[in-house]
């Protein structure tokens, strides 16, 4: 398996879940 690629899929993964937090977050306060 190459690494460069494993490591890339990581941090895509990171990227979109910080995105999802953030939705998460605004979607929250929008709603308190």
């Amino acid at each position: 398996m190459n690494i460069t690629f494993y490591l890339n899929e990581m941090l895509i993964m990171l990227v979109k879940l910080r995105k999802l937090k953030r939705l998460k977050l605004l979607y929250l306060l929008t709603y308190l």
